[in-house]
């Protein structure tokens, strides 16, 4: 069984709270408001992290290479040149 995106979960949810057979009362009103705001955190969220993290790998790319490099020695590099 294939797992449904949270989006059409809260909408199927979102028309079944609003059927043309449902009368709309202040306990239904309130399930549609939540079932609307879920819906809006379903479709946001996933945008809303795709730019975090496109900002985030952006901030870890180097713009230029370091002028001085540092060299990294080893233990045998350190030892192995005074021989």
């Amino acid at each position: 069984m294939t797992r449904r995106p949270q989006h059409r979960l809260q909408l199927d949810r979102l028309r079944t709270y609003t059927g043309e057979d449902r009368g709309i009362g202040s306990f239904e009103a309130g399930r549609i408001r939540d079932s609307v705001g879920r819906l809006h955190r379903a479709l946001t969220a996933p945008a809303t992290h795709a730019k975090t993290l496109a900002k985030v790998l952006q901030g870890l790319r180097r713009t230029e290479p370091p002028v001085n490099p540092p060299v990294a020695k080893t233990a045998c590099a350190a030892t192995c040149s005074r021989r």
